[in-house]
């Protein structure tokens, strides 16, 4: 009897113990989201080739607003928007992987 009750104990401090594992997925890509209408601005990102907004890049709704999500690598990036050639947004940001930078068109 006095082995019994501490072979139960044992036995119940064994079955209680467990593992538990997480695994997090992180994507490799970051994104440029602009949330605003479309109207035919032009996107220039590190000064690179002008992008029309609405011909090559796709809009959808999310939550009541349409908003265009554009993939970028990771890192320091210029963006440039422009709508009847004036500038509307010149900003600098930094974006890490799997992250999403959000700008709002005016």
């Amino acid at each position: 009897m006095k082995i019994a009750i501490p072979l139960i104990c044992l036995l119940f401090i064994t079955i209680s113990c467990g593992t538990y594992k997480s695994q997090t997925q992180i994507d490799k890509y970051s994104y440029l989201q602009l949330v605003g209408e479309v109207n035919g601005e032009k996107l220039i990102l590190d000064n690179g080739t002008a992008i029309k907004l609405g011909e090559s890049t796709e809009s959808f709704d999310l939550n009541g607003r349409t908003v265009t999500k554009i993939r970028i690598e990771r890192g320091k990036h210029i963006v440039k928007i422009t709508r009847n050639n004036e500038i509307i947004i010149n900003r600098t940001f930094f974006v890490s992987s799997g992250n999403v930078f959000e700008m709002e068109l005016p």
